[in-house]
C-alpha cells in the first residue's frame, strides 16, 4: 500500500512539475483559467436567459388569459344591451378561453345557462307586469322572479376569476423582474470578477516571464562588461531556469578560464620582465595597439616614468617618428612578415629628448600571426637639456 501511494506520488509531482514548473505550462494554465471563469459566466448568463425566458412565457400566457376574460366579459355585456353580432363573438371567446383556463372550461354551457336564465326572468318580469296592470292584485303580491339576478351571479364569477387571472398576471411579472434584476446583478459581478481575474492574470503573468529575462539580460550585461562573478537567480524549473542554469555554467567557465589566463600571463610576464632585463639596450615589449606590456629598467629610465609606462602607448613617449612607428608596426602586422625586422628612427623622452633608433621585431603566437612586437632602442646622442 504504500508503495502504490509512494509511486501514485511520484507520478503526481511529475505531473505537476511537468505543467505548472514549466513555462508552456504556466501559459496554458493562464489561459484554461481565463476561458474557465469566461466559461462560467456565459453558462451562467445562458442558465438566466432560459428561465427568463420561461417566465416572460408565463406571463404571456397569463396576460393572454385575463384579456380573454376581460373581452368575454365585454362580449356578454354587449350582448345583454342587445348589441349586434356581440352573441357569435361571446360564443368564440368562450371557446378559446375554455381551452385556456381551467376554472372556466365550461363557459359554453354557463353561457347557454345564463341566456335561458335571462330570457326566463324577462319573460317572469312581464308576466309579473301584466299581472299587476290587469289582475290589480293585493300589495302583498310578489313576483318570485327578479330581472337581472342571474347576470349579476354570473359576472360575480366570472369577475372573480378574472381578479385572480389578474392577481396571478402581477405576480409572474414580479417574480420576472426580481429575476431579471438577480440576472443582471449577478451576471455583471461574475463579469466584473472575471475581468478582474483576467487582469490579475496579464498582470501577474508577464513578471513571471518579465523578471527572469530582466535578470537574464542584466547579468549579460554585466558579463559584457567583463564580470565573470555573478549568477542568475534560480527561482523555480522552468525553460528559463534552465537557461539560468547553463549560462551560470558559462560563466562559472569563463570566470576560471579567466583566472587561469590571469595567472598565465602573470607568470609570463614575470618571464618577459626577466628576459627584457638580461638585453643590453632599452627594451619594451607591446602589443598591436602600441600598448606596453613591459619595459626594462632602461627603457623606463629613458621614457623618465618608471612603471608607469605600462599600459600606456609607445608613441605618446615619442616626440618625432611617431607615425612612421606606427606605420611599420601596422605593416608589420597586416603584412603577417615575421621575419622582417623594420627600424625606425625616433626621438623620444620627456623633459630630456634622447635620439634612437628603434628595431621592431615581431613576436609570432600559435597559428603565426604576429601578436606582439619587440622594440629595441640604439642610443644616438645624449638626452638634449
Amino acid at each position: 500500500m504504500r508503495r502504490r501511494a509512494r509511486a501514485l506520488a511520484r507520478r503526481f509531482r511529475f505531473a505537476w512539475t511537468g505543467w505548472w514548473g514549466s513555462l508552456v505550462g504556466r501559459t496554458r494554465t493562464a489561459l484554461l483559467a481565463s476561458g474557465g471563469v469566461f466559461l462560467v459566466i456565459a453558462v451562467i448568463a445562458v442558465a438566466y436567459t432560459i428561465h427568463l425566458h420561461d417566465q416572460v412565457s408565463v406571463v404571456e400566457e397569463r396576460s393572454r388569459r385575463a384579456a380573454g376574460v376581460g373581452l368575454l366579459e365585454r362580449a356578454l355585456l354587449d350582448e345583454l344591451e342587445g348589441v349586434r353580432g356581440a352573441a357569435e363573438r361571446a360564443d368564440l371567446l368562450s371557446v378559446q378561453v375554455a381551452a385556456t383556463i381551467p376554472p372556466l372550461s365550461s363557459v359554453r354551457e354557463d353561457i347557454v345557462r345564463l341566456r335561458r336564465d335571462v330570457r326566463a326572468e324577462k319573460w317572469c318580469s312581464g308576466i309579473a307586469a301584466a299581472a299587476q296592470r290587469w289582475l290589480s292584485p293585493g300589495p302583498s303580491f310578489r313576483p318570485q322572479c327578479a330581472e337581472g339576478e342571474a347576470a349579476r351571479a354570473f359576472f360575480t364569477q366570472l369577475r372573480r376569476i378574472e381578479d385572480d387571472e389578474l392577481r396571478a398576471l402581477f405576480d409572474s411579472g414580479e417574480s420576472s423582474l426580481g429575476l431579471a434584476d438577480e440576472a443582471m446583478r449577478n451576471v455583471v459581478t461574475l463579469i466584473l470578477l472575471g475581468l478582474l481575474a483576467l487582469a490579475f492574470i496579464v498582470v501577474r503573468f508577464p513578471g513571471r516571464l518579465y523578471l527572469p529575462l530582466r535578470r537574464l539580460s542584466a547579468v549579460l550585461h554585466s558579463a559584457e562588461g567583463g564580470r565573470t562573478d555573478i549568477a542568475v537567480p534560480i527561482v523555480g524549473v522552468s525553460e528559463l531556469d534552465d537557461i539560468a542554469r547553463t549560462l551560470n555554467s558559462m560563466l562559472a567557465s569563463f570566470g576560471e578560464f579567466d583566472q587561469r589566463k590571469r595567472a598565465r600571463i602573470l607568470h609570463d610576464r614575470v618571464k618577459i620582465g626577466i628576459l627584457l632585463e638580461r638585453l643590453p639596450g632599452p627594451a619594451a615589449l607591446v602589443d598591436r595597439r602600441l600598448v606596453i606590456d613591459a619595459a626594462n629598467c632602461s627603457m623606463r629610465e629613458l621614457l623618465q616614468v618608471g612603471d608607469g609606462c605600462v599600459g600606456r602607448r609607445l608613441t605618446e613617449f615619442l616626440t618625432s617618428g611617431a607615425d612612421a612607428f606606427d606605420n611599420a608596426v601596422t605593416s608589420l602586422v597586416k603584412e603577417r612578415s615575421a621575419g622582417s625586422e623594420p627600424k625606425v628612427d625616433v626621438e623620444l623622452g620627456g623633459v630630456n629628448r634622447t635620439a634612437a633608433t628603434a628595431t621592431i621585431i615581431p613576436v609570432t603566437g600559435g597559428r603565426g600571426l604576429v601578436e606582439a612586437v619587440l622594440v629595441e632602442t640604439t642610443i644616438h646622442r645624449k638626452p638634449m637639456l
